[in-house]
């Protein structure tokens, strides 16, 4: 297999281009969806190349919080179905700027695509019908996607992007239901990581990257996955967002792309009204298992309501591949892990991916 050459390498370089915004009901997405009938899911499964677990779900939660975790996979799952469902389309019909490059095997893709597509539904009516179990709401899908996504290559740089954070959270919700006392789910989590993880090494190939992209994946955890779904979804439109009770973060974007050497000066964006003047901030980066790496934030301009922060990349020293998950906060830590950087996020999260 040959690959394809894209430059830029982090998710919020796309932001900066302009879709058009999905909206829905969308005729891409199949009958009955999120809520198929039998006949219907068989035909999902069918495209997914396996089914739902037929195992019956524990009577009880132990912790009523594990909810969220269910929510959020079911908000997410929607949104990637949506995405797969609209670059699929784009894909198959030719779509001007998604001609898929001679060098690569359009029915692999295609299949893969296809697959993936469906594998989305299901995890998103897994996570329906848990909740359901548990007498919760199932979150609603939204009435407006904005992919930032306008070609061929920028759609299989954000799908192994996104791939990577789900990767990344996916270990969150696993720890939190096993604190909370609800095991019995996180089987089933890891399973779907693997899922996710078998297309992400599909995408880095497609884009001349080793399939493996560390020995072990950047931490993530879930108000840094809603916060930045919060910047691809119109959440006015979504009908009953306001159930999952996970903080959403104030909005930073990485307008530089660092590579695999040391950079004195990446630059971070962030909205001018939610800089406290005079306040000390840092840079804070989460990369693979290690501790949260710390630099001083150096205020450099602001201009039209927009901030920009510059800090070091110290990539040589922590080696820094892979997904790296960016906050800027006015504690200096130092801290013990993700969830301790999190707690002290004011801007996140930003997201960079080297090799």
């Amino acid at each position: 297999m040959r690959v394809i050459t894209l430059c830029v390498s982090a998710l919020q370089v796309l932001l900066l281009s302009q879709a058009a915004p999905v909206t829905l009901p969308n005729t891409l997405l199949p009958d009955g969806y999120p809520n198929p009938s039998p006949a219907q899911l068989k035909a999902i499964e069918q495209q997914a190349l396996g089914t739902l677990s037929n195992r019956t779900l524990p009577a009880t939660l132990h912790n009523q919080e594990s909810l969220n975790n269910f929510r959020i996979i079911n908000f997410n799952e929607y949104f990637e179905a949506v995405f797969f469902a609209q670059f699929l389309h784009n894909v198959t019909n030719n779509v001007t700027g998604f001609e898929v490059p001679h060098t690569i095997d359009r029915n692999i893709l295609i299949a893969e695509l296809s697959a993936a597509q469906a594998q989305e539904e299901l995890h998103t009516i897994n996570a329906i019908h848990a909740l359901q179990h548990y007498g919760a709401n199932p979150i609603q899908p939204c009435k407006v996607y904005k992919f930032p996504v306008n070609n061929f290559q920028q759609g299989v740089l954000f799908v192994m992007t996104w791939t990577s954070l789900v990767m990344s959270t996916l270990q969150d919700i696993i720890q939190d239901f096993a604190e909370n006392g609800d095991a019995p789910f996180t089987a089933t989590i890891a399973s779907t990581l693997g899922q996710e993880g078998a297309q992400a090494g599909y995408y880095r190939l497609l884009l001349g990257r080793t399939p493996n992209s560390l020995p072990f994946l950047t931490r993530s955890i879930r108000s840094f996955a809603f916060s930045i779904l919060n910047q691809f979804i119109d959440f006015s439109t979504c009908p009953n967002v306001n159930e999952i009770t996970i903080p959403l973060f104030k909005h930073i974007t990485v307008l530089d792309t660092p590579g695999p050497v040391d950079n004195p000066a990446i630059r971070f964006a962030v909205n001018t009204a939610d800089v406290v003047t005079g306040k000390t901030y840092y840079v804070v980066y989460i990369n693979q298992q290690n501790l949260p790496v710390v630099v001083p934030a150096v205020h450099k301009s602001d201009q039209g309501g927009t901030t920009v922060f510059t800090g070091a990349w110290p990539y040589t020293e922590h080696l820094m591949n892979g997904l790296t998950i960016t906050i800027i906060s006015d504690n200096a830590g130092p801290y013990a892990d993700a969830q301790a950087a999190a707690d002290e996020a004011i801007f996140a999260p930003g997201l960079i991916i080297v090799n």
